[in-house]
């Protein structure tokens, strides 16, 4: 969970904004009233505190040494004052600050809230810039970096293209110029969406050309902002957050339609369309593939014992020890109730038994801590490796194999 630290000389300020945002982001809330308590929760916190959100007068320490002091430690600050002067706000943006608010500006509190948990969101997303201009690259990348963002740089567009290729759906957001050398913006921009649909990575173009005609064609293209240079950091920031709060808003749908709404797994429908396909180029390369299906034992009891509710944090439990030991590339799916699918491609069988026996054991010793009740619960494991005639022949192996470990005891693994 990320720190937030506020600072203020108000404490009833700091107490009511603490409960704002601890009501609306999952967010843990350090607060101080003083320069002094600031700097001794920056010592006991270092390098754990996410955002910080400070005035520009406090009581104990001249004016504004409190933002120099979280920037200091690289810590992405918004200032959050009584000051409204437009010259104080543009030479304080100048200062490597996300944001200058005025406590005073209609709905300031609710753009505080959106702004702290878009950040958050932001932390380590990859964005790709494209410029053949150091000067240009330099100065998005140093904006982009307050915000904590991943950053990869190329410098036309067939270099991108190399990036975008090696960081396959890990980069969600492009920035390129128009005119550059080998490769110009426009085209990048066509190859791109033969890749990619605008709800799957954004196209934001920044030129100095500034005629209609130009940014119609790459709107046509499939861009999806265009930034004429120069342009205000204000203004680049709102439309970075617009694309990447719509991007967002394509990637919640998506996971509406694919993902466990309990624990965030992809769901039966999905885990099949995309099994389908890793399982046809696994055959057309002959190589094994391994199906594993997994379920909580004596799952009935847990909910007849202690509730539901219990029942639900061990599935919950049971996705994450299995996400945090899987690899990133395995497909995790929860096929309904306490029984869970994974299908893993490129693993030896005498590896995937290994890690699937490593795994049994963490739910041997794990233990779910509520109030003054320890619950703790095994799994069963079937596991089929090899290509059959179709998926389903696999699934059904591998479901064989799980009833197979059920019926001789339990917390067993079983090879079809």
């Amino acid at each position: 969970m990320h720190n937030i630290l506020l600072i203020d000389n108000n404490v009833k300020t700091l107490e009511n904004l603490k409960t704002k945002i601890e009501e609306k982001i999952n967010v843990n809330v350090l607060i101080a009233n003083n320069y002094n308590t600031a700097q001794i929760i920056l010592k006991e916190n270092k390098n754990s505190i996410a955002i910080a959100v400070t005035e520009l007068f406090l009581e104990d320490t001249k004016y504004a040494k409190a933002v120099d002091l979280t920037i200091a430690h690289k810590i992405p600050t918004i200032v959050l004052t009584n000051v409204d002067e437009e010259e104080i706000k543009e030479n304080f943006l100048k200062k490597s600050i996300l944001e200058y608010i005025s406590k005073d500006a209609p709905y300031s509190i609710e753009y505080l809230l959106k702004l702290i948990n878009q950040t958050i969101k932001n932390f380590d997303r990859k964005v790709l810039i494209v410029d053949d201009s150091k000067t240009s690259l330099k100065f998005i990348r140093d904006e982009l970096k307050k915000f904590n963002m991943k950053i990869y740089e190329a410098h036309d567009g067939e270099e991108a293209l190399e990036i975008l290729y090696e960081h396959k759906g890990d980069i969600s957001l492009v920035i390129t110029d128009y005119y550059m050398p080998n490769m110009d913006g426009l085209e990048l921009t066509y190859r791109i969406r033969k890749m990619y649909n605008k709800s799957q990575v954004g196209i934001i173009v920044q030129s100095s050309a500034d005629t209609l005609r130009v940014a119609s064609k790459f709107i046509r293209a499939g861009a999806n902002d265009f930034l004429h240079k120069p342009f205000q950091t204000e203004i680049f920031f709102t439309r970075i957050n617009s694309n990447i709060e719509l991007l967002d808003l394509f990637q919640e749908t998506r996971d509406l339609a694919n993902k466990d709404f309990l624990t965030g797994a992809y769901n039966r429908r999905y885990f099949y369309n995309s099994a389908e396909i890793i399982y046809a180029k696994a055959k057309r390369k002959k190589r094994p593939l391994s199906v594993v299906m997994i379920d909580i034992d004596f799952f009935k009891k847990i909910n007849d014992k202690f509730g539901h509710d219990i029942g639900d944090i061990a599935i919950k439990d049971t996705v994450k020890i299995l996400k945090m030991n899987l690899r990133k590339s395995d497909l995790l799916a929860r096929f309904g109730g306490e029984e869970f699918c994974v299908l893993l491609e490129d693993i030896s069988k005498d590896d995937a038994l290994k890690l699937f026996e490593k795994i049994k054991n963490i739910f041997e010793n794990h233990v779910i801590n509520i109030d003054d009740k320890k619950i703790s619960f095994t799994v069963s494991i079937g596991l089929d490796y090899s290509i059959e005639k179709n998926l389903n022949d696999m699934i059904k192996h591998a479901d064989s194999a799980l009833y197979t470990s059920k019926h001789n005891g339990r917390n067993k693994i079983t090879l079809y």
